[in-house]
């Protein structure tokens, strides 16, 4: 098992050369990089941060969360994405809705809420390709 293994996504069909590591200036967040295939056929270098984190028992997309330079990042299980959210999180999986003409992900968890109790959470979205770039999405297409 990787440490940070490469986040699930429709992007990982139409690129190559696929990286992801901590971000050493925003720690808590990460960057996803790769060669993403355009729909002229040529090849163009992506980047774009990435984070999932826990807010008060909702998982939600926010690749701007510092966390401070102190922070460790959690060893991430293959097929899950990374983020955050691990840290106050349980019974985290990954749902693949793809042909269902919705999300293609579902990212679902037991979120710890600012009271201390737990909520059931969710988080619809895919990382997609879209003409050579990486772009978070939380619906199918670009």
């Amino acid at each position: 098992m990787s440490k940070f293994p490469n986040p699930p996504g429709s992007y990982r069909q139409t690129s190559r050369d696929i990286t992801f590591m901590p971000n050493e200036e925003i720690p808590g967040c990460y960057i996803l990089s790769a060669s993403c295939q355009r729909v002229d056929g040529s090849w163009a270098p992506s980047s774009m941060l990435f984070g999932i984190m826990n807010n008060d028992g909702r998982l939600e997309w926010n690749p701007q969360e510092n966390k401070g330079a102190d922070y460790h990042y959690p060893e991430v299980e293959e097929g899950l994405p990374a983020g955050t959210y691990l840290l106050s999180s349980e019974e985290v999986s990954i749902i693949d809705n793809r042909g269902e003409g919705r999300a293609p992900y579902t990212l679902t968890a037991i979120a710890k809420n600012k009271r201390g109790g737990y909520e059931r959470a969710s988080l619809d979205y895919d990382i997609a390709n879209c003409d050579g770039r990486l772009v978070f999405n939380p619906k199918y297409g670009c």
